[in-house]
């Protein structure tokens, strides 16, 4: 399945450059969720298609933004504490999908290495609402549409590769009835096109 994956990833990418809609960035990124009431890791594959122009620009500050569409997969773990295990509905496992653009914020370190930040709000699908444990549900979502709010900081090395921390919120903002929210927290490794 993977190498299905893969496959189709570069077939699309190569098929879809000469319409110039191919993402100019891929990430790959891996967390945990901060909140005590479940236990999951974030696996999450991500595309970015970058603004153009820089809008600021100075002799050490930039600012430009991307728009960044992406896939997660949350899998129940074992409670370190309690020696439980966290039940996701959909076979243990919630799929999360995104859509969100975000402003990212440049510092020139040295002429070939800058330090980023990222701020960014977009929104986000999930597979499952109700996060549980035990047959206990621990966290509701309220419904399958989230906001998802971003920040993240990191290092661009000879802008071509990447690495960086970021914190995700998410919520449904009072919309869907229950907001308990969900935070996650992940390293990341993204890979530029240029």
């Amino acid at each position: 399945m993977r190498l299905l994956l893969l496959g189709l990833f570069c077939f699309i990418q190569s098929s879809v450059k000469a319409l110039d809609v191919a993402p100019d960035t891929i990430e790959l990124a891996y967390g945990d969720a901060i909140d005590r009431q479940v236990f999951f890791h974030d696996k999450r594959l991500e595309l970015r298609w970058d603004w153009n122009p820089e809008w600021l620009s100075n002799s050490t500050w930039q600012a430009n933004g991307y728009i960044a569409a992406s896939a997660s997969f949350l899998d129940g773990y074992a409670d370190p504490n309690k020696n439980l295990v966290s039940h996701l509905p959909s076979e243990d496992k919630v799929q999360v999908y995104a859509l969100a653009p975000v402003f990212r914020f440049y510092n020139q370190i040295q002429s070939s290495t800058r330090a980023f930040l990222d701020l960014g709000i977009g929104g986000s699908w999930f597979s499952a609402y109700r996060l549980e444990r035990e047959g206990t549900t621990r966290q509701r979502l309220g419904g399958h549409g989230q906001f998802e709010i971003r920040a993240g900081f990191g290092v661009e090395f000879s802008r071509q590769l990447e690495l960086g921390y970021r914190i995700i919120h998410y919520s449904n903002a009072g919309l869907n009835g229950t907001n308990m929210g969900l935070n996650v927290h992940m390293v990341t490794l993204g890979y530029h096109f240029r």
